[in-house]
């Protein structure tokens, strides 16, 4: 058992996505196996990454940036929760209080004026490090 994305919240719902001026936008669609979160257009300099956790264990994202300071996003059983970090590439790992889960990990590119979203799953199988950005 590991901690994924679900595959079933890749794509913001369109009443969800504006552009700068507020806007609808229709989202564009992702492959699900590129990447972790889901980009959309944001209203702040710093990105914002927001995480669903859809499992009854609290889940822990750790991100550290290039030059070591580490944020963090901390979700419990079934709750979302959000934080504004600076723009830059960083190192992620997710990980549950359930030592029987493993954990999962990788890297990320979070850009300026962007939001980002996740929702987490427990599921059974493989992975591969996570990757996002260009």
């Amino acid at each position: 058992m590991l901690f994924a994305r679900s595959a079933n919240h890749l794509i913001p719902p369109p009443s969800q996505v504006t552009d700068m001026g507020g806007q609808p936008v229709r989202p564009q669609m992702q492959n699900p196996m590129s990447g972790l979160f889901v980009e959309k257009a944001g209203k702040s300099e710093n990105p914002k990454l927001t995480i669903t956790n859809d499992s009854d264990d609290t889940i822990h994202l750790l991100l550290k940036d290039q030059t070591g300071r580490v944020f963090h996003i901390d979700a419990g059983p079934y709750k979302t929760e959000s934080a504004d970090i600076p723009a830059g590439q960083y190192d992620i790992a997710i990980t549950g209080d359930d030592p029987t889960i493993s954990g999962n990990s990788g890297d990320a590119l979070f850009r300026t004026y962007k939001e980002y979203s996740a929702t987490f799953v427990v599921t059974s199988g493989l992975h591969n490090p996570i990757h996002l950005g260009d």
